[in-house]
């Protein structure tokens, strides 16, 4: 009788709604609660760092002497902070901001804001490094003759997301870089770049996970830990930076 109560509740369509309505509703007094005990944090920040550096989608990775932040922050060191709206950050007023593989969980058009957005709280000469799955490499994968490169990362993205797949493992691990993880929007370089560029920026560089020109912005990505395999992270992963003029 207890066994099918229960099945019976689990079917129901209005205990499934309230308790999806509940779940969200957790989030958002926990994201109030985040907005309300962001404003302090972020004025001190500002009054004792004159070098000021801004890592938007933190999740549990802050850098020392950085304002990190993230839409669900997990780490006591990290703010809450949606980088969909306004910043609620002064403008020019830091000169570095890094995101490393977040702006493709977010759609286009939200990109160009987050983006608009950084721009502006930049101060003149500040610099923006943005980290994110290149869709060139993962585009090659369904070539029908893998480099050794290819078929490694090929290798490990089936066993571990999708080791029942045995044909067409390319195509697969294309499908799924576009639809798991929640990411909403992939790019090659050119359209990245093309992104910034309307959002004002300009000097692009092209570099590796960890590599940088500027000793500000070297060895801060940190996605290949979290995911335990570098070397597929370097491979999946293009880096661009670009300055505000």
């Amino acid at each position: 009788m207890g066994h099918s109560l229960k099945q019976t509740l689990k079917k129901s369509g209005f205990l499934v709604e309230c308790g999806r309505a509940f779940r969200e509703a957790k989030v958002d007094i926990q994201r109030l609660i985040g907005a309300i005990k962001r404003g302090p944090i972020i004025r001190s920040y500002l009054q004792t760092h004159p070098l000021r550096k801004l890592q938007i989608g933190s999740s549990q990775t802050p850098f020392p002497d950085w304002l990190n932040t993230d839409i669900f922050p997990e780490h006591p060191d990290v703010i809450y902070l949606d980088a969909t709206r306004p910043l609620p950050l002064p403008d020019a007023s830091f000169d570095y901001i890094a995101c490393e593989h977040m702006i493709e969980h977010i759609d286009h058009a939200s990109a160009l804001g987050m983006l608009r957005e950084c721009h502006r709280v930049l101060k003149p000469g500040g610099k923006i490094r943005l980290t994110t799955p290149d869709l060139q490499i993962m585009a090659r994968l369904c070539d029908p003759n893998p480099t050794a490169e290819q078929s490694n990362y090929i290798d490990w993205i089936i066993s571990r997301n999708m080791p029942e797949v045995d044909k067409h493992r390319g195509v697969f691990v294309i499908n799924n870089a576009f639809r798991a993880w929640g990411h909403q929007f992939l790019y090659d370089a050119a359209t990245l770049k093309t992104t910034l560029a309307r959002t004002g920026f300009t000097d692009f560089q092209d570099c590796k996970p960890g590599e940088s020109n500027d000793p500000q912005l070297r060895n801060i990505e940190s996605h290949g830990k979290a995911v335990g395999n570098e070397v597929n992270n370097r491979y999946e992963s293009m880096v661009v930076e670009a300055r505000k003029p």
